[in-house]
């Protein structure tokens, strides 16, 4: 029988209630487990997060001596693969967590079991989503009408600007940051600086890996949508597709020439302050990653 996970988009907070759900099971088929319990987590690395998941799984396995949790990292741009081999072989883990627009597939084909009304706390899968934002586990909920995912990590979108770097190019940063993302172009051209056509300084670059956090947001405040209401239709409204698209042909090399994903990551440069990107897109995690680079 194909093992099934539930998708860590969920707190480890939460664990010690998750686990009679998403375990694999006694041998002889039913659902009930009587001996020692192995849970294996796979999940992508965080050195922040890691040392508050691992005091949880500590305090888990203190209070459950009959079960042992199995905690594995992995690297954020190798954990999509990694999952999939597992799914594969038909030893995936128990419990994963992963950015959800690599997560989803693994919804979508099966590979994941619904959240546990009981042992979450709910009695129904409504009151779980009035618990969030409208539309925030829109993603984990699947046709059957039943949640497959909670959030473990809220990352609480942002720009974040370089004061010093504005005041060099002769921006007051408290009053010329961008407010549109027509804006956020023409900040930049007042900010980048080149050696020919190589950038030596970026004004703003995008996580170009991120499609569904960077450039979907920018089609649906146009009006458009990447799949229709019915989901049969992929990328309809032309029009906002075509205007967003056009945008990042004018910010690339081909274009304005002001970023490319064939630089280092905007969030990794931006950490170093080493007047080598003025802004970049991140969560609120990050904060604490600036910080420990520029203790000073």
């Amino acid at each position: 029988m194909m093992k099934r996970s539930i998708a860590v988009i969920t707190a480890l907070a939460v664990l010690a209630i998750l686990t009679p759900v998403w375990a694999g099971g006694a041998k002889d088929g039913s659902t009930k487990d009587t001996g020692p319990i192995e849970l294996t987590i796979w999940t992508h690395e965080d050195v922040n997060r890691k040392v508050l998941e691992e005091k949880y799984i500590a305090d888990f396995m203190a209070a459950n001596p009959t079960i042992t949790v199995k905690y594995v990292t992995y690297p954020s741009d190798k954990i999509q693969d990694i999952v999939q081999t597992g799914f594969a072989a038909n030893n995936g883990p128990d419990i994963f967590n992963m950015e959800i627009q690599k997560a989803y597939p693994f919804l979508a084909e099966g590979f994941v079991a619904p959240v546990d009304l009981a042992a979450a706390g709910y009695k129904s899968y409504k009151a779980i989503t009035d618990s969030y934002m409208q539309g925030m586990l829109s993603p984990v909920i699947q046709k059957d009408g039943k949640v497959y995912g909670l959030p473990l990590e809220l990352t609480n979108w942002c720009i974040y600007l370089n004061k010093k770097i504005f005041r060099d190019a002769g921006l007051n940063p408290d009053t010329d940051y961008p407010k549109t993302w027509e804006d956020v172009m023409a900040v930049s051209e007042k900010l980048v600086t080149r050696d020919g056509q190589i950038i030596k300084r970026r004004g703003f670059d995008f996580r170009y890996g991120d499609y569904l956090i960077s450039w979907l947001p920018m089609v649906e405040q146009l009006g458009g949508k990447l799949v229709s209401d019915d989901g049969k239709t992929a990328i309809i409204n032309d029009a906002a597709w075509i205007k967003a698209l056009q945008y990042m042909a004018d910010f690339g090399p081909n274009g304005k020439n002001l970023g490319s994903p064939t630089y280092t990551a905007a969030r990794k440069v931006f950490d170093s302050n080493k007047n080598e990107i003025a802004m970049h897109l991140s969560g609120l995690y990050q904060e604490q990653r600036m910080a420990s680079a520029n203790p000073e």
